[in-house]
């Protein structure tokens, strides 16, 4: 009975501890950075123009932040995935804003060489994530946000087969975000 127990023990996934505190700081700390934004922007409401967008993927955004916390501080299995396509999704968001207004543009930059260089490296290839990220889905949210993760962690798996390649997707990533905010801002910028 004792070695039972003991082996169930060592099944249980260790702690949110070590690296992975920076990610866990972050998603705590977005819920309160975008009430800040947004509190600063409805107080200004005549003074600046409001991009509804941007506010429409703010929202999106802390949609995803809330399913990625969910399945990271419970440390189920479609997590880490989720957080890459959270990852991806919030640059994404960030290009396009950015090149719709000044006030976005500068927002993002270092976090997108931070969240390129460091944080999508660990979420894909570090033994300690994929020892914490084990639990299966347990309730039907879970179940859910396992499927939304699906092509996310398809993409994790190409990224971990190919581990030589994965300066090469960085650079083209962060270059094609570049682009992609250069072409929003330069559309926007004639149609005014």
């Amino acid at each position: 009975m004792e070695k039972t127990l003991v082996e169930t023990e060592k099944k249980i996934p260790a702690g949110i501890n070590g690296w992975l505190l920076l990610p866990a700081f972050a998603l705590c700390a977005q819920p309160i950075g975008f009430l800040y934004k947004s509190v600063s922007i409805l107080r200004s409401f005549g003074e600046v123009t409001i991009i509804w967008p941007a506010l429409w993927l703010d929202i999106l955004t802390m949609i995803m932040v809330a399913a990625v916390s969910w399945g990271f501080f419970r440390k189920r299995s479609y997590a880490a995935p989720l957080f890459v396509a959270y990852i991806a999704l919030t640059w994404v968001f960030w290009a396009i804003i950015g090149g719709a207004s000044a006030q976005y543009l500068d927002e993002g930059m270092i976090g997108l060489i931070f969240h390129l260089t460091v944080l999508l490296p660990y979420l894909v290839f570090s033994k300690r994530v994929a020892a914490t990220f084990v639990l299966e889905p347990a309730n039907s949210l879970d179940r859910f946000l396992a499927v939304l993760g699906r092509p996310a962690a398809a993409v994790v798996r190409l990224l971990h087969r190919q581990r030589w390649f994965i300066i090469l997707y960085i650079v083209v990533f962060f270059v094609a975000m570049i682009f992609l905010n250069a072409a929003v801002h330069s559309r926007t910028s004639t149609e005014t």
